[in-house]
């Protein structure tokens, strides 16, 4: 293939269950740096986004172990009353999928493509990206750079995410991040193990049921429902609330006070603490992780 080919097959690939680049040429490599440096950081972040998106994976596998619903999934499993998502496209073809409950992907398919029309199914969807919310069904036009993969989130979508590694338990997770797209009522399990050995099968795996109310007056989150033996290294929680209009008038862990600090490098080196982001419309919230249930309160 040729960079450009080769950096999209990259780009739609991170969501399928087997990840993995190689050729059967033994005189050509296909590797993410083989086509020079510009090439190999747009691969880089790519694969940075799969590492970064590995707890909702990880949770989406053991969904499918339990349920058998495929971790990638076609628009009509999820909607089958839109005619839509049957192949009525005006090329006969939708070429978009969801990863999980909660993610759409669109990848590019057409060298040279910078925008793509992504079909949004009813509901409120935001953009990974940006943060944009659109309210479905809709057909939308969106930027499709490069370096960018078309993905939305469910409205009530919880996506755990972690930060960037270069291999599988490279480091323990820390923080823990949930990212928050309220709307009404939702609530998403997660499911955690040491992702090395058999011990899940004698119980040694952490499972927890997070939850999102909003409504006009507040945001309520809570983790409930904990179960298994498997205990995490310390590491801290970090839940981000998107599509915020303002800042919080008041934060509550448990029932005690969150405090603001000035910054996110000053959040960085908290304990626990909020910031809230003006320009990215998002709310951070930043305290220990001590394997208990825990309910924070976000009063508008």
């Amino acid at each position: 293939p040729d960079p450009e080919l080769y950096t999209r097959w990259l780009e739609s690939s991170i969501f399928n269950p087997f990840f993995v680049t190689h050729t059967g040429e033994r005189d050509r490599l296909l590797d993410p740096w083989s086509f020079g440096p510009q090439w190999e950081e747009i691969n880089r972040r790519t694969i940075e986004l799969r590492y970064r998106l590995r707890p909702y994976l990880y949770t989406t596998f053991y969904q499918a172990t339990q349920t058998g619903l495929p971790v990638v999934r076609s628009l009509p499993l999820e909607f089958p009353d839109d005619p839509r998502v049957f192949d009525e496209t005006p090329a006969k073809e939708l070429d978009e999928f969801l990863v999980g409950q909660d993610l759409l992907a669109a990848p590019v398919i057409t060298p040279g493509q910078t925008t793509r029309q992504v079909y949004l199914p009813r509901g409120t969807w935001f953009d990974f990206s940006s943060g944009r919310s659109y309210t479905g069904p809709i057909t939308v036009t969106v930027a499709a750079p490069l370096d960018a993969i078309p993905m939305f989130v469910r409205g009530g979508g919880i996506i755990p995410m972690q930060q960037v590694i270069e291999f599988d338990n490279q480091a323990p997770i820390d923080p823990l991040t949930f990212e928050i797209y309220p709307e009404g009522r939702s609530s998403r399990e997660y499911y955690e193990d040491d992702g090395i050995s058999l011990d899940y099968q004698r119980g040694a795996y952490l499972r927890e049921r997070i939850s999102a109310v909003d409504n006009d007056k507040s945001l309520i989150l809570k983790s409930t429902d904990l179960a298994g033996t498997y205990r995490p290294p310390a590491r801290s929680l970090l839940v981000r609330v998107h599509a915020r209009a303002d800042a919080a008038k008041e934060i509550k862990l448990n029932g005690q006070r969150l405090e603001s600090v000035a910054s996110m490098s000053a959040l960085d080196r908290a304990t626990s603490g909020t910031v809230y982001d003006g320009a990215q419309k998002l709310l951070y919230i930043k305290f220990p992780d001590r394997n208990e249930a825990f309910e924070v309160e976000i009063e508008k």
